[in-house]
C-alpha cells in the first residue's frame, strides 16, 4: 500500500514538472517567433527604403 502511494505522489509531480517545463517552452517559443518575426518586419521595411531611395 505504502509503495503505490509513494508511485502516485511521483508521478503527480514528474506530470507537474513536465507541464512546467511545457509552460516554459511554450513562452520561450512565442517570444522567439514574435521577435523573428519583428526582425523580418525590420528586414523588409529596410528593402523597402532603398527601394524608394533609388
Amino acid at each position: 500500500m505504502k509503495n503505490c502511494y509513494i508511485g502516485v505522489r511521483l508521478t503527480d509531480f514528474v506530470s507537474k514538472f513536465i507541464y512546467k517545463i511545457e509552460n516554459f517552452l511554450n513562452k520561450f517559443i512565442s517570444i522567439y517567433f514574435l521577435l523573428s518575426m519583428h526582425l523580418l518586419y525590420v528586414e523588409i521595411g529596410k528593402k523597402d527604403e532603398r527601394n524608394e531611395g533609388r
